[in-house]
Formats: C-alpha cells, sequence, structure tokens
C-alpha cells in the first residue's frame, strides 16, 4: 500500500519557473504525471478524469481559457497597433485563429464539464433526500 507523500513547500520569493521544476520533480519522485493539472480535459484518458475530479478539471480548464484569452488580447495588440509586413500580418492572422479556435474548444469543453458538475450535483442532493427519507421513516 503507498503512502501519500504532500508535495514539496514552495519557497518564499521564489519565481515561477523554479516552483514548476519542484513541481516536476515531485511528480517524479512520487510517480505521478505532471501532465495531469493544466491539460484540457478532452486529452485526458477517461480513468485521468475521474481521478482528477471535474471541480478540478472546470478550474485548470478555466486557467487554460484564460491564458489563451490573453494570448488573443496580446496578439491583437501587436496586429493593429504596429506596422508589420504582409507576411509578419499573416503569421499573427494565423496564431490569432489558432487561439480563437483554441478557446472555442476550451469554453465547448467547460460548458460540458459544468454540466456533469451540475448532473454530480443532482444526484448528491437526490441521494441526500432518500437518506434523510428513510431515516425519517425508521426513526418515526
Amino acid at each position: 500500500m503507498a503512502t501519500a507523500v504532500a508535495p514539496p513547500p514552495a519557497a518564499s520569493g521564489t519565481n515561477e519557473r523554479e516552483a514548476r521544476g519542484r513541481a516536476r520533480a515531485w511528480c517524479a519522485l512520487v510517480g505521478v504525471s505532471s501532465d495531469d493539472w493544466g491539460i484540457p480535459a478532452s486529452n485526458m484518458t477517461k480513468k485521468k478524469r475521474e481521478n482528477l475530479g471535474v471541480a478540478l478539471e472546470i478550474d485548470g480548464l478555466e486557467e487554460k481559457l484564460s491564458q489563451c484569452r490573453r494570448a488573443l488580447e496580446a496578439v491583437n495588440s501587436r496586429l493593429y497597433r504596429a506596422e508589420l509586413s504582409p507576411e509578419d500580418r499573416r503569421s499573427l492572422e494565423k496564431e490569432k485563429n489558432s487561439l480563437m479556435s483554441r478557446a472555442s474548444n476550451y469554453e465547448k469543453e467547460l460548458k460540458l464539464l459544468r454540466q456533469e458538475n451540475q448532473k454530480n450535483m443532482l444526484l448528491s442532493v437526490a441521494i441526500f433526500i432518500l437518506l434523510a427519507l428513510v431515516y425519517a421513516h425508521w426513526t418515526m
């Protein structure tokens, strides 16, 4: 039986790159894939999705969507503020379309995950009500 190992504490004042490096090292030590966090749920195997939990998937996907939108804003900013060569403009347009497509996919996946989360919540409430009724019946 494997025992749970807590991830190493983050030292104060360290930069994000060092923190990610420590997290990857911890994942390698424990034998967990560091890719389980932060990749779109559609790219995960079903077993990984079950282990991760819908709420954590939603959080990770919302973060990815936020990053994608920030990148899209940056591309739009570069596209309309600077005078660009036709080749650079095509490259930025292509990147913009790619980011828009990715954001759309993230939004669709988020919609599905939120629906799944709602189903899980309704199932939990139904089970609670059923148990409350059984308890009330037996105690009366």
